[in-house]
């Protein structure tokens, strides 16, 4: 997702619109677009993040060793590349 949305804004920024205030314009509204994108991206991830760590603490209440599941390690990366990418846009 964070390359498609890189591979749009280069586009649209490559196309040099005639009209300068269309082109401000519509780079404005790219970048709100990848904005609000990411942000709710982030969002349903650490939803479910917060999902993983529920299961884990009643794991952890029982008694039995608690190895963090891969999906979980994969949704840190997602959450910190989304806080990266936002930082460009």
């Amino acid at each position: 997702m964070l390359w498609k949305l890189d591979a749009l804004q280069s586009f649209i920024k490559n196309l040099h619109w005639p009209n300068e205030v269309f082109d401000e314009h519509l780079e404005h509204r790219l970048k709100q677009m990848a904005s609000d994108m990411i942000e709710a991206c982030c969002t349903r991830v650490m939803k479910h993040f917060d999902g993983w760590m529920k299961k884990g603490i009643i794991l952890l209440n029982t008694g039995t060793d608690y190895v963090i599941p891969q999906e979980c390690c994969v949704m840190i990366n997602v959450t910190i590349d989304c806080k990266a990418q936002v930082s460009f846009v």
